[in-house]
C-alpha cells in the first residue's frame, strides 16, 4: 500500500478539497496558504456543510476522476463530533476500497479543542489543525514553506 502511495510522490498532488459551505473560512484559508505551491497540481473544492453528515458523506463520495488526494478541512467548533457518524466512515472506506493510492489527510479543529475524529484509521494523516496538514503534504515533497 505504502509503495503505491510512494508513487503519487513522482508527480504533482490533485486535491480534492472539501470545506465548509460557508464562505472561505479561517481554516481553508490556513491550509492554502501554507501550501506549497510546488506540491500540487489542481485543486477542486467541494463545500459541504460541516453541521449534517450526509452532506460530508456525499461530498466524499463526490470524488473527481483523476484526483489523488483528499483533504477535510475545517476550523474547530461544536460541529466536530460530526466526524464520528457512520456516513462518513463508510463514505471513507469506500473511496478507500476503490482507489487504493490515494492519500487521506484530515486538518479539523482548532489546536485548542478536544476533538475525536473516529474515522482516523482511515486516514493517512490526521492533523490537528488545518495549517498541519499542509504542512504534512509540503513533507511528502520535502518542501517547507513560510507563508
Amino acid at each position: 500500500d505504502n509503495e503505491l502511495k510512494k508513487s503519487i510522490i513522482n508527480s504533482l498532488l490533485n486535491i480534492f478539497l472539501i470545506v465548509p459551505n460557508t464562505t472561505e473560512s479561517q481554516g481553508e484559508y490556513d491550509f492554502l496558504a501554507h501550501l506549497h505551491p510546488h506540491v500540487w497540481n489542481s485543486i477542486i473544492k467541494e463545500r459541504a456543510s460541516f453541521k449534517n453528515a450526509d452532506s460530508i458523506a456525499k461530498a466524499i463520495e463526490h470524488l473527481p476522476k483523476g484526483i489523488n488526494c483528499i483533504c477535510l478541512i475545517c476550523g474547530g467548533g461544536n460541529h466536530m463530533k460530526i466526524f464520528c457518524k457512520k456516513i462518513i466512515k463508510d463514505a471513507l472506506q469506500k473511496v478507500r476500497e476503490q482507489n487504493k493510492d490515494i492519500y487521506i489527510v484530515s486538518g479539523l479543529g482548532h489546536s485548542n479543542d478536544n476533538r475525536k475524529i473516529c474515522f482516523s484509521d482511515l486516514l493517512d494523516y490526521n492533523a490537528n489543525i488545518p495549517k498541519d496538514a499542509a504542512v504534512y503534504l509540503n513533507g511528502l515533497f520535502g518542501k517547507t514553506y513560510q507563508n
